[in-house]
């Protein structure tokens, strides 16, 4: 299958970071989520970060807006209650570290190009995961890409989304102009 028509031209520069910021989506196809293997399974080649570079570049050389987004490893407090009834104060691991890519600028999960460039990706199988990505297909995810999902941009907030939505009673207001 072909990769979905873009709006305009995609930059794609070998070795050039591409992160992800707030003014992209808000719509965005969460693409791959990668982590940093425990010691015995590591493999030979690329690790995380120049695995999700290489990926963006692939995906940017076929036309699909990609970038790099990082989620650190975050620890927040909460607070529960024992047995007796105590107060009790526990830190919990809310984040791991990972590398996403995610992919598009998408004014909503219902437009018709995130739709479309969804389909294609759950179906990609990008070269630079060829040689040194480890995956095992099973039936539920045939592929390394098959699990990619339409989801905001990670960087927003749910205040932010939501002041990006275009309200239908202004534009049906100024449909003429």
């Amino acid at each position: 299958a072909a990769p979905p028509a873009s709006a305009g031209e995609i930059e794609a520069v070998k070795g050039k970071k591409y992160e992800l910021t707030k003014q992209h989506g808000p719509w965005m196809i969460m693409v791959v989520s990668l982590a940093e293997p425990p010691p015995e399974y590591r493999a030979d080649g690329p690790g995380p970060s120049e695995a999700a570079a290489d990926l963006v570049y692939e995906l940017r050389k076929k036309g699909i807006p990609a970038y790099v987004f990082e989620q650190k490893e975050a620890k927040e407090s909460l607070n529960t209650f024992d047995r007796n009834g105590k107060t009790v104060r526990r830190g919990v691991k809310t984040k791991d570290n990972r590398i996403c890519v995610v992919a598009g600028n998408y004014p909503s999960a219902d437009d018709k190009v995130a739709q479309k460039t969804l389909a294609y990706i759950k179906g990609f199988n990008p070269k630079s995961f060829a040689d040194h990505a480890v995956f095992r297909s099973t039936p539920g995810r045939p592929g390394p890409m098959s699990g990619a999902f339409l989801t905001i941009n990670p960087m927003l907030s749910a205040n932010e989304i939501a002041q990006r939505k275009i309200d239908p009673l202004l534009v049906s207001i100024n449909r003429d102009r």
